[in-house]
């Protein structure tokens, strides 16, 4: 969408202030709704890793708000995810949307207290 307004939607964002995240992107649907051909769509589906899937079954439990901003998720992936994930991001755009390194930030959330898996 060469010139195009394009809105970028952090789930992090949306966990610190869903209301201002939701009107910023609803602020782009007139447009979108007046002309639905400005709707670009990834032309593959997206890959699963080769099939190296999560394996943890989904536990019930509260929803912990700083399990995701501390980015303690990644503690839960396999080495050989998270290694996938720094090797297919392009790490200027992961710059500019404010992460780092998978490895990195799954390291520093590792350190911090209360961080085990079942401080969900």
């Amino acid at each position: 969408m060469a010139g195009g307004r394009v809105s970028v939607i952090r789930y992090e964002d949306m966990l610190s202030d869903a209301d201002e995240t939701i009107r910023s992107a609803t602020a782009l649907l007139p447009e979108i709704l007046i002309r639905p051909d400005r709707i670009t769509l990834p032309e593959s589906p997206m890959r699963r890793m080769g099939e190296v899937v999560f394996e943890q079954p989904f536990e019930d439990g509260l929803f912990e708000t700083d399990w995701y901003r501390q980015r303690r998720y990644l503690q839960n992936f396999a080495k050989e995810q998270i290694e996938f994930i720094d090797l297919e991001a392009e790490p200027s755009i992961m710059s500019r949307l404010g992460y780092g390194s998978a490895i990195a930030s799954r390291d520093q959330a590792a350190d911090e207290p209360g961080t085990s898996e079942t401080s969900r």
